[in-house]
């Protein structure tokens, strides 16, 4: 069933996908950012969006209503597909990016202004499963 994994599940997918983010960051120029188009603050907000608004979890949703992850993947895998491993690593990478940043920021002010902040809500957990 969609989102049935356990917490184990879910730390073993967000490890092996962040040690392939941390290999793809190290490469990356920093050619695209320049003082007036700041790239990496545009990203960086636009994925804190993304999770913490859950914007792609509820798009993700109402997909997935509509069409099972199975047939997407068999579709992705047609000739010229727009759906690639490209757009699929985007999406992971967009969400747990976002997540990232809240997680921080939410320990932060818990270490220095907010004892009783959660870190991370057991609904969001769920959307991440």
């Amino acid at each position: 069933m969609l989102g049935d994994l356990s917490d184990e599940e879910t730390n073993e997918l967000i490890a092996l996908f962040s040690k392939s983010m941390m290999d793809n960051i190290v490469v990356r120029s920093a050619s695209v950012e320049t003082k007036i188009f700041p790239v990496n603050h545009y990203i960086n907000v636009a994925c804190y969006i993304l999770y913490d608004q859950s914007y792609q979890y509820n798009i993700l949703k109402k997909i997935a209503n509509k069409i099972s992850p199975e047939e997407i993947a068999k579709r992705s895998k047609t000739l010229c597909s727009p759906l690639n491993q490209l757009a699929f690593y985007s999406i992971a990478m967009l969400y747990l990016q976002g997540r990232g940043n809240i997680i921080n920021d939410n320990l932060h002010t818990k270490t220095t202004s907010d004892q009783n902040i959660v870190i991370e809500p057991e609904t969001k957990k769920k959307e991440l499963r």
